[in-house]
């Protein structure tokens, strides 16, 4: 690319033109006074000569692929001032600035390229750098290096590899003794197999135990998830019952008392989160009191319905003497304990 700058060429021609126009200095080319073609931008007409708007072509350079096409719709992203000056400029001097701006911009996507590829690379080194620093070496170096240990490794005779691991084994601080052991381990252990294959009936038995280890879990796994089933459907129909208005806050409280054992089933730990909840205890407590005046009612009907029937020859009931300084309701509930009603 040329090394003269865009505002280099600028410069020199809008000079060019402001020393023609001033001083007149230029006169046309001899024996072409009217010629209609293009005149070169070095050799430009008199101060008064019109300058055509459009020319239809670059003389300079017409097989030129970069020049562009159409002149008219360029413009230089100059400041506001110099765009000013920009149409005074002949079509020659603004083809030759457009071509000039166009080999800019290819320059800069060629040198933004290498940036990215530059950035990548710092990248890709950067979490090794102190160690690549600590030997004293560039990034080329040190990856040069790596290459070449790779290279021979992979493509050198046998005993270049095998020395080359040594060095990089001393290189690394890998004991060598403990190496050596470990190969011959390794080797060992590969002989051996070698020396005593496997028996296909071991293999055959290893893989039916698999199986049926699989069919046994996978046997479980159907009968938790149908009792789990079972007795999530338990609890939803328990908690549906209108008698169990309090599940959604007992709930905790009954898997509590479950778990521990302290409730045979749910309507056992139903009661007990009840009693134990600081939200239901009053409401249990009422409960309570209701059942029992209704079994107490239940009793004295009972027990007056059987004093009732039971007739002297004379035709009147026997009814028991009242025993002195008690209530009507003792005297019910000991009449229902002598018929044997009550325990």
């Amino acid at each position: 690319m040329d090394d003269v700058s865009i505002d280099e060429t600028l410069s020199k021609t809008w000079a060019s033109i402001s020393a023609r126009g001033q001083d007149g200095d230029f006169t046309p080319e001899p024996n072409e006074p009217t010629d209609p073609e293009p005149i070169e931008p070095a050799d430009p007409a008199g101060p008064t000569e019109p300058i055509e708007p459009v020319e239809p072509q670059d003389p300079q350079d017409p097989a030129d692929p970069a020049e562009p096409q159409d002149a008219q719709s360029f413009r230089p992203p100059w400041k506001k001032a110099a765009l000013a000056d920009w149409e005074k400029l002949p079509e020659s001097a603004r083809r030759e600035i457009e071509r000039r701006e166009s080999d800019f911009h290819k320059g800069i996507e060629q040198y933004k390229a290498g940036a990215q590829s530059s950035q990548e690379w710092d990248r890709t080194i950067q979490p090794y750098m102190a160690t690549i620093q600590s030997f004293g070496v560039t990034p080329q170096v040190a990856v040069s290096e790596l290459l070449k240990a790779d290279h021979m490794l992979r493509y050198s005779q046998p005993q270049q590899k095998i020395g080359m691991l040594l060095k990089i084994a001393n290189d690394y601080g890998v004991d060598l003794q403990t190496l050596a052991n470990g190969i011959q381990n390794v080797a060992g252990e590969q002989v051996w197999q070698q020396q005593n294959p496997a028996d296909p009936r071991l293999q055959q038995l290893q893989q039916q135990i698999g199986q049926l280890t699989q069919h046994i879990t996978n046997t479980q796994q159907q009968a938790s998830a149908a009792e789990h089933s079972a007795i999530d459907a338990e609890i939803a129909e328990f908690a549906a019952d209108p008698d169990h208005e309090h599940f959604g806050i007992l709930q905790h409280d009954m898997a509590a008392f479950l778990q521990s054992g302290l409730a045979k089933d749910l309507d056992d730990a139903y009661e007990k989160a009840m009693r134990a909840n600081p939200q239901t205890y009053q409401i249990w407590l009422a409960q309570q009191q209701q059942e029992w005046d209704d079994k107490r009612k239940a009793q004295v009907r009972q027990a007056k319905q059987a004093g009732a029937n039971v007739v002297r020859p004379n035709g009147r009931a026997s009814v028991p003497a009242a025993q002195p300084n008690r209530t009507m309701e003792e005297d019910i509930e000991a009449t229902a304990r002598s018929l044997g009603l009550l325990n």
